[in-house]
């Protein structure tokens, strides 16, 4: 009877250390790995430049002039109803909100009313704005000549209502005009919210206080680390410095014109919510005329000048 021999065995798809052939009495004991040699240590990746660096310095130097322009207004619209005849603040609601819960705790029903309508206002503002612009990052190509100029609309009417009490008895001191105006400043407040990494408001300062703080702490501590947002003082600086000068400019020219530079404003708004909107349509225009002209670069390129759609078999 013929004798078969059978193929070796194959390896076990096992693991099979260096130490894996010798007897298991002539291997070396197993000791633990220190936990230190078990560390990932990722190679450190050196931190490249921001955004805003990158950008070009004519589109930065616009945002900042945009901005502040904002922030002046915003320093104006407060500074003339706090000051004039409308009686309070209206381009933020922390003050609103606070006089709100003193007259919740005190159950008076029309002041109630009047500091919920305040904070409504400037709610609804930013609610339309959102719906309008369509989203938060600074974009020139945004739908921002119109929220300017229904802001302009809204500062006429909050003029027109100044000497209109909120209520006779109690709040002969606050007009209704108040509640016009903080809708205009919810719509301005909402144009632009970030650029670059940056959270931008132009109607309150409070978030540029702190921010300036936050980066000037990183930049002196941490300077590894906060160098790359020093940039954003450049931005932040100039929105208060406006804020401040528009509330000095509305309290030095309230003794010439009064309310009425709210018709200034309004004016101003308007025409650079205009002008920006005819600025954005043409860019359309311009930008949807240079694919015609591309697409039809390509079309001839494809298919020749003598050869569109035409089949020369059929041709012949």
């Amino acid at each position: 009877m013929p004798t078969i021999t059978l193929p070796p065995p194959l390896p076990s798809p096992s693991f099979r250390g260096p130490n894996s052939s010798l007897p298991t009495s002539q291997r070396p004991p197993l000791t633990a790995r220190p936990r230190g040699d078990t560390r990932l240590t990722l190679p450190t990746t050196p931190l490249g430049p921001p955004k805003w660096t990158s950008r070009p310095l004519a589109e930065r130097l616009s945002l900042i002039a945009f901005g502040t322009f904002l922030s002046l207004v915003a320093g104006y619209i407060n500074g003339t109803t706090l000051f004039g005849a409308f009686g309070t603040t209206v381009s933020h609601t922390t003050g609103s909100s606070t006089k709100l819960g003193i007259a919740l705790a005190e159950g008076h029903s029309s002041t109630i009313q009047l500091f919920v309508s305040l904070i409504m206002a400037f709610m609804l503002g930013g609610a339309v704005a959102g719906a309008i612009v369509g989203d938060q990052g600074f974009r020139w190509s945004r739908r921002y000549g119109w929220v300017l100029m229904l802001e302009a609309v809204f500062l006429v009417a909050a003029w027109g209502d100044m000497h209109t009490p909120w209520d006779q008895e109690r709040h002969d001191d606050i007009a209704r005009g108040s509640v016009w105006a903080a809708f205009a400043c919810g719509l301005q407040n909402a144009i632009t919210t970030t650029f670059s990494g940056a959270v931008i408001r132009t109607t309150h300062t409070t978030g540029l206080i702190t921010d300036i703080g936050v980066v000037l702490g990183q930049a002196v501590f941490r300077w590894e680390e906060g160098r790359r947002h020093v940039w954003k003082l450049s931005v932040f600086v100039p929105l208060y410095v406006g804020f401040v000068v528009g509330g000095m400019v509305a309290v030095l020219g309230h003794g010439t014109v009064g309310e009425k530079g709210f018709l200034i404003l309004a004016g101003f708004l308007f025409v650079g919510g205009a002008c920006h909107a005819v600025y954005r349509a043409w860019s359309q225009w311009m930008v949807s005329r240079k694919k015609d002209r591309e697409w039809e670069r390509a079309y001839e390129e494809e298919f020749g000048e003598e050869g569109r759609y035409r089949d020369e078999d059929e041709s012949d």
